[in-house]
């Protein structure tokens, strides 16, 4: 399974912006954002990454989200806090 922060970049990337266009467009904080992508920080709340879903016109029903979901579940499972 790909990591999430990968698969965060790569998405962001295939939008065209950097972080701090995307952490923008959907109000998140751009430092966060980037630990977030490195994998030192866990991904956020559900709530978060449907936003990042819509923000990046991804459908949340489509194979890419649940892709998504799936590695964000799959990173709080191994995140020690």
């Amino acid at each position: 399974m790909q990591k999430f922060g990968d698969l965060l970049k790569e998405i962001r990337a295939s939008a065209g912006m950097n972080i701090a266009e995307a952490a923008q467009l959907i109000g998140y904080d751009r430092a966060r954002w980037s630990r977030v992508e490195m994998g030192k920080a866990p991904p956020p709340k559900m709530e978060i990454l449907y936003k990042w879903l819509d923000a990046f016109g991804i459908a949340r029903n489509s194979e890419l989200a649940d892709k998504f979901i799936d590695s964000a579940e799959e990173k709080r499972k191994f995140q020690v806090d």
